[in-house]
């Protein structure tokens, strides 16, 4: 049994009628602290509430390494959890002046509140109380943060630039700069008991309360902290609840991003974030700022890319083209396992599933029309072609020779290229590398109308994985297959 598992089998049974035992050590602890809820978002001086805490519950730091709870031990465990339910349903701000009892709840909050699982075992009327729920929007509407150098010593100019940087991007609603700026910080955030507690009781108790106390925020760093407090699931409905754009990005952010690795999946929350990327791609100018965020390197951000499909399918035209244009292209040698690219294949799977012909029609041909003005980075005189090669918007270009081609068009454009190649002995380059690299450039931009032709006879995926298709020119040329090895 997990400790988290252990919680809510404790809180499961704190929630029947039985005896209420009252956590004296805490108590006694917060009456002597002249402003309790001040001290409890400072360090040194929350962490005495939390010692105390352990006094009065001494047994669960041997329980957490894995020792047997003991049956006097549950039940005192249980007591205390029902003296902190009870208190959940009953505060109120009359009778607690000076916050103790509010104290009290956030400090026994926080020490059973692992990864959340305090609130999803708590009774469903716990979050039925008015005064505590409109508390906790005051706090989190007051919610700032700033930044301030470490220690005694002058501040690092990297960490003076990093802020300045933030600040200006911050300021200028800068999407497509945000998640760079932001990355230097984001694993320094700590939220306070009273920060989390409050975000994650408003969560479950009145999803549209929270929203409410986060509308005016302005700053990315308290947007992130919300965002990494919550659950992926809570999360996304505060986004989709929100008005916030810098809760909206930083919640979809935080979810990609993950709290130790970016996730692979979204599972069951996949639904939610599709929902997320449609609310935002009407907003052309915001939708580019997020593109160039997530989808600037598809191989990043794989959970993004099954939602991103859906999300495309009944998106504004301007959504399509960011979506094209903020790709980054690269020849990737067919010997070379590229996940980016199949990311896109991902994402252009869902979408072709979902979307109309239109609309199918209008990505591949703003893809193809990408596509053939790189020519696999044609104009860029450092890049050389040495083998076949492959690129993410592959997918795309099989799709617009398959559905914007009839069988005469994919027939020409293959015959085009066959010509091109045979012409090529008879031009004159500047450097061997230079010949090698314009002919397998055109055998590469080959490729995908071939593997159209094949797929338009068979069952086979879209896209290319190991195949390398040659013209019967040059696949019947022992000459040009010797001086141009395709693999």
């Amino acid at each position: 049994m997990t400790p988290n598992d252990l919680i809510c089998e404790l809180v499961n049974e704190a929630s029947a009628l039985g005896e209420e035992a009252v956590p004296s050590e805490l108590l006694a602890a917060i009456a002597m602290d002249a402003n309790p809820l001040a001290s409890l978002q400072e360090s040194d001086r929350g962490n005495a509430f939390f010692a105390a805490l352990h006094r009065d519950l001494p047994f669960t730091m041997r329980v957490g390494a894995g020792a047997p709870l003991q049956e006097d031990e549950r039940s005192r465990w249980v007591s205390l959890l029902r003296w902190l339910l009870a208190q959940l349903r009953q505060w109120d701000s009359n009778a607690d002046p000076r916050q103790e009892k509010l104290v009290a709840i956030l400090v026994m909050a926080q020490a059973h509140d692992g990864d959340g699982a305090l609130w999803r075992a708590v009774p469903a009327d716990v979050f039925q109380n008015a005064a505590l729920a409109a508390r906790f929007e005051a706090f989190v509407s007051n919610f700032t943060m700033t930044f301030g150098a470490r220690g005694i010593g002058p501040e690092p100019i990297w960490e003076r630039e990093a802020v300045d940087r933030l600040l200006a991007v911050e300021g200028k609603c800068d999407w497509a700069n945000m998640g760079d700026a932001w990355r230097p910080f984001q694993d320094l955030i700590h939220p306070s008991a009273l920060q989390t507690q409050a975000v994650r009781f408003l969560s479950r108790a009145d999803l549209a309360r929270l929203a409410k106390a986060v509308v005016n925020v302005k700053q990315v760093a308290v947007a992130m902290m919300v965002a990494q407090i919550l659950d992926t699931h809570h999360r996304l409905l505060l986004a989709l609840a929100s008005g916030n754009h810098f809760i909206e990005f930083s919640c979809a952010y935080v979810t990609l991003n993950g709290r130790r690795l970016r996730p692979t999946s979204l599972s069951g929350e996949a639904s939610l974030f599709t929902r997320l990327l449609a609310k935002i791609a009407p907003d052309a100018m915001r939708w580019r700022g997020w593109m160039t965020v997530f989808n600037t390197y598809p191989v990043r951000y794989p959970a993004l890319h099954p939602c991103l499909g859906e999300a495309l399918a009944s998106a504004p035209e301007t959504a399509i083209d960011a979506y094209v244009n903020t790709i980054h292209l690269f020849p990737h040698p067919v010997s070379q396992a590229d996940e980016g690219r199949r990311n896109v294949a991902v994402c252009l799977r869902a979408f072709r599933t979902r979307a109309s012909a239109d609309q199918r029609r209008l990505l591949w041909q703003r893809a193809h029309k990408r596509w053939l003005a790189w020519r696999f980075d044609a104009a860029d005189n450092n890049t050389h072609l040495l083998a076949v090669s492959r690129s993410e918007l592959d997918y795309a270009i099989v799709g617009f020779a398959m559905e914007c081609l009839d069988s005469t068009a994919q027939t020409e454009a293959l015959t085009e290229i066959g010509s091109w190649l045979r012409a090529m002995e008879y031009a004159w380059y500047k450097s061997e590398a230079d010949i090698k690299s314009a002919w397998f450039r055109e055998l590469s931009i080959f490729q995908p109308y071939a593997h159209a032709v094949q797929v338009g006879a068979t069952t086979e995926d879209w896209l290319i994985e190991t195949r390398v298709y040659c013209p019967s020119e040059v696949a019947n040329n022992p000459y040009l297959k010797l001086r141009y090895p395709s693999g």
